[in-house]
């Protein structure tokens, strides 16, 4: 007796594991963004701990407990020292934006006339205005404050997942490499290194640009006086990082 599997078992077997693994899939579906982002963390972090844990011999469980903590501080220092200034800007901007707002809708003439149609401008610029009014009704609120819940549990995930790729970073790369065949080890060895400068050098670019054009701008936003200056500069840099490396 064959104890053997046929070929129509072995397919039989390929699919179901195929079907289980798209269903797991699109049940962790949520979960694909917060796991891709740590990885990309730890990618680019992974250098600095073992330039770190080489140098200073410590374990590097420590050295990363140490780089989380340090990072912790220095993100709440700069926030101590940054947010007053950049709550002010937003605020002056805020108050400059209303006040722009309410001379366009007195300077503005009531109605303007397209082919004949009468267009009452000046309540369609009202509507505008007002309209972010509705943004602090009680179920808007609720449903701000569950997003910012939300967001803050995803960052929390981001962080672990994050710190434990850190402390096993060497062993998951070799167990990945080892997954081929012991011929062509060398050859995936290679490729993950070129891979590695070739996204780090990205990445690392991103994170430079980021912060020049978010200086840049706030700078020459407050040579020319431009009200929020600080405030703009930091929601450019923002930006300019979502358009390159993406939502």
């Amino acid at each position: 007796m064959d104890a053997g599997w046929s070929r129509n078992t072995r397919t039989l077997a390929l699919a179901a594991v195929f079907i289980f693994v798209i269903w797991a899939t699109y049940l962790a579906r949520s979960m694909i963004g917060p796991l891709v982002v740590a990885a990309l963390l730890a990618y680019v972090l992974n250098p600095i701990i073992t330039f770190i844990n080489m140098r200073t011999h410590l374990p590097r469980s420590l050295v990363v407990t140490l780089f989380y903590l340090l990072s912790l501080a220095v993100l709440v220092a700069l926030g101590i020292i940054f947010t007053p200034v950049i709550a002010r800007q937003a605020q002056e901007l805020t108050d400059e934006l209303e006040a722009i707002s309410m001379q366009i809708q007195t300077e503005m003439a009531p109605t303007t006339s397209v082919f004949g149609i009468e267009i009452p401008l000046r309540d369609i610029f009202a509507d505008f205005v007002t309209a972010p009014e509705a943004f602090v009704q009680s179920d808007r609120i609720i449903q701000v404050v569950n997003t910012a819940t939300t967001n803050i549990v995803w960052i929390a995930i981001i962080l672990i997942v994050t710190f434990y790729l850190l402390l096993d970073w060497d062993k998951l790369r070799e167990w990945m490499i080892r997954l081929a065949p012991p011929m062509y080890q060398p050859d995936v060895r290679r490729l993950y290194g070129r891979i590695k400068d070739i996204w780090q050098a990205y990445l690392r670019g991103q994170l430079v640009l980021m912060v020049v054009i978010g200086v840049l701008t706030g700078i020459s936003l407050a040579i020319v006086g431009m009200p929020g200056a600080a405030a703009l500069g930091l929601l450019t840099g923002i930006l300019d990082a979502i358009l390159s490396i993406g939502p």
